[in-house]
């Protein structure tokens, strides 16, 4: 029995000795991790801004938006997108939806016999983030009065 009760006294030395050191250096043990990941942010966010071209982003070419009155034509011609990300291009990575009748040569028409409001929607997916991005083209087909 005697030498169970030294062999844990032997270890109660050790545990009673760590947590003296953790007392003693409490505030320095909470204060450093914090410190470490305040600077692993900042370094990251600068990193990543540094990796980041000026033409990184997600945008339309040309009007988002175009109004027809009823009977007019309306026919649009694709102008396009920009979708990259530290400089490579996703444009790939781009789904588009619309309500619009395609063309066989690309472009798009919609009827404008009665007031209404057309869209092509474009959804961009960032494959590093998994962040999803939507811009959206409207096509208003007003009556005479202005209203679609």
């Amino acid at each position: 029995m005697a030498g169970k009760s030294s062999k844990y006294w032997g270890a109660n030395a050790w545990r009673n000795q760590a947590e003296k050191e953790v007392r003693r250096s409490g505030p320095l043990m909470v204060l450093l991790p914090l410190l470490f990941l305040i600077a692993g942010l900042a370094v990251g966010y600068f990193c990543v801004g540094a990796l980041q071209g000026p033409e990184d982003g997600f945008s339309l070419r040309g009007d988002k938006r175009m109004t027809v009155q009823v009977g007019e034509t309306l026919h649009y011609t694709e102008e396009g997108y920009l979708c990259s990300m530290f400089g490579r291009d996703l444009s790939d990575c781009v789904e588009v939806q619309t309500n619009l009748t395609r063309l066989p040569d690309g472009s798009y028409t919609a009827d404008t016999s009665a007031p209404g409001v057309y869209y092509i929607s474009y959804t961009c997916t960032d494959p590093l983030f998994y962040h999803e991005v939507r811009l959206v083209r409207t096509f208003h087909v007003l009556a005479e009065g202005g209203e679609s």
